[in-house]
């Protein structure tokens, strides 16, 4: 990273401001404000280590706000379900386990950051961003796409059928995939 004569001053006084408005950082902003005045470039990193060099696009973004919304969706219409009707669905399917910290870092980051603070999805807590520590983007996927198919009327009340025709398009990938494992061996 370079940066310029102006862009070293610009910080130099940003992080003057930020030592008076933040005492108990001061520390951190003095030394920030020598490594930009003294241009020491190798330390440069320190400047930005809070920001990352990846960026989350809008499609996944999308995505963690559209899989959200489909288990909160999943979980109202289960609760309003008869108890018989209840007796025929496996809840864990339906349940919302979060997402896998090491595989799928930007989904859950992106729904901390998106639901952490604010009254959206609060039906889901913090599984809404939970580390689920195993995969769970092709399972959230295969449900999505059957969910997304679903008349808009049913996708905001669903019923046993819906529920069911989510679930079943989960345990037919399932399949897929365990019948092409299979095959492999």
């Amino acid at each position: 990273m370079e940066l310029s004569i102006n862009e070293r001053l610009s910080l130099s006084n940003q992080y003057l401001i930020l030592q008076a408005l933040y005492p108990d950082r001061q520390e951190d902003y003095e030394r920030m404000q020598m490594i930009v005045e003294r241009g020491y470039e190798e330390s440069y990193f320190e400047l930005v280590d809070q920001i990352y060099e990846t960026t989350t696009d809008d499609a996944t973004c999308q995505e963690v706000l559209d899989i959200l919304e489909m288990f909160t969706r999943l979980e109202w219409g289960y609760a309003s379900l008869t108890d018989a009707e209840k007796d025929t669905i496996n809840e864990d399917l339906i349940s919302f386990y979060g997402w896998d910290g090491n595989n799928e870092g930007k989904h859950l980051s992106y729904a901390k950051f998106f639901c952490f603070g604010r009254d959206r999805f609060e039906h889901l807590g913090a599984r809404a961003y939970a580390n689920s520590h195993c995969p769970t983007l092709i399972k959230y996927r295969a449900m999505l796409q059957a969910y997304d198919v679903l008349p808009f009327d049913n996708r905001l009340r669903m019923g046993l059928s819906d529920i069911q025709s989510v679930i079943d398009a989960w345990e037919t990938e399932k399949q897929h995939r365990n019948d092409a494992y299979a095959r492999a061996e």
